[in-house]
């Protein structure tokens, strides 16, 4: 197929842009201006026969898109893509809830341009982008494409012939007492190994966010004490610098004394701790 015959296969799905075909090896790529007109060419286009052959229309590994893990449970679709919007122009983003409508912490944000995910992949890797008050830094990668709709027909696979000599043996339960029913215990001790430990590795992970959010409030909580101490402290000095000047000034001669009574220092709060022994 052509470069000419490519675009025009695709003008009815919107502008085309970067288009690109390489006619020895029989594949192309296009971009289209919104995800719904991709979405509408692969349901229009694909499988259909073009000069005696079918053809296969399908998103790309990557779709200029990144996966935001580590949400915090206010973020929304609109915040997601306010946060990521200064990094270049989004098409769409979504937080992931389950059944009950509850976020799942972790979202995905489509961006029109490749240049875009690149500069959020980059600031969010190199520096820590928080999205809300919570210290949860959003954690980001390319998002990779599955497709798991068109599934894996015999058409694909039977041509090869390492396909068909496994093929040669058909479905079956192991017999009890064969090699085939102890390699099947052994696998499925495997599986069950590796699900023990994935559920013993996710019950950690989650202790150790539990724990470090309780470290965030409480060293949040210190700060703003200190803070606070330290604007006390600050009003003090200023209203014993405003003493000390009306003190010298009377002392000269060059103002007569207050009828009201001169304002005092307000006291220095202590912070004290009570042991008991």
């Amino acid at each position: 197929m052509k470069l000419d015959q490519f675009k025009k296969l695709f003008e009815p799905f919107g502008e085309v842009m970067d288009p690109h075909v390489n006619s020895e090896r029989g594949f192309g790529f296009i971009r289209l201006a919104y995800r719904h007109l991709a979405d509408k060419a692969i349901r229009d286009l694909d499988g259909k026969e073009i000069d005696g052959k079918r053809i296969l229309v399908r998103y790309p590994e990557s779709d200029d898109a990144i996966e935001v893990t580590n949400l915090p449970d206010s973020v929304t679709d609109e915040l997601l893509e306010e946060a990521f919007a200064q990094f270049g122009p989004i098409e769409k983003a979504t937080v992931a809830v389950d059944g009950r409508r509850k976020s799942l912490n972790y979202g995905v944000v489509y961006f029109k341009s490749k240049q875009g995910m690149n500069k959020a992949l980059k600031a969010c890797n190199e520096e820590h982008f928080y999205l809300t008050h919570a210290l949860k830094p959003v954690i980001v990668r390319e998002r990779s494409m599955k497709n798991e709709e068109d599934g894996y027909p015999d058409e694909r696979v039977l041509k090869m012939r390492w396909a068909q000599k496994d093929r040669e043996t058909p479905p079956r339960f192991a017999i009890k007492g064969t090699f085939e029913d102890m390699m099947g215990f052994k696998w499925k001790e495997l599986y069950q190994d590796y699900n023990k430990k994935k559920a013993e590795l996710e019950k950690e992970l989650n202790e150790k966010k539990d724990n470090l959010m309780k470290e965030i409030e409480a060293g949040r909580g210190a700060h703003e004490k200190q803070l606070y101490f330290e604007e006390l402290w600050s009003q003090r000095q200023s209203t014993l610098e405003m003493l000390q000047q009306i003190e010298h000034r009377l002392q000269e001669g060059n103002i007569v004394p207050p009828l009201m009574p001169l304002p005092t220092a307000p006291p220095v709060p202590l912070l004290v701790s009570c042991y008991t022994y």
